[in-house]
């Protein structure tokens, strides 16, 4: 596992995330914003292309997110730990 390129992905799903909440609440406010809700649409369709990407790669980001015929979910590292060499805390 690169930890570079799970960490850039990382950021990507974050970032979409929040693109994605603060549209929300745009078009709570602006329901008739076309260009808004097609904006939204973008991120939406992004946003499960990285989060697929990333659980392809990494593993599940959501207990949710396991797939096959076995429970995986605690299996590796967690999202946050990718950076930590296998065995060491980061301090």
């Amino acid at each position: 596992m690169n930890g570079r390129n799970g960490e850039a992905l990382l950021k990507k799903i974050q970032a979409l995330s929040f693109a994605k909440v603060e549209t929300e609440l745009y078009l709570d406010a602006h329901p008739d914003a076309t260009g808004a809700l097609e904006y939204y649409r973008n991120i939406l369709r992004e946003l499960d292309d990285a989060m697929t990407e990333y659980q392809n790669e990494y593993g599940p980001l959501f207990a949710e997110g396991v797939v096959g015929d076995r429970w995986t979910w605690v299996e590796g590292k967690w999202p946050w730990q990718l950076g930590i060499p296998d065995g060491k805390e980061e301090k």
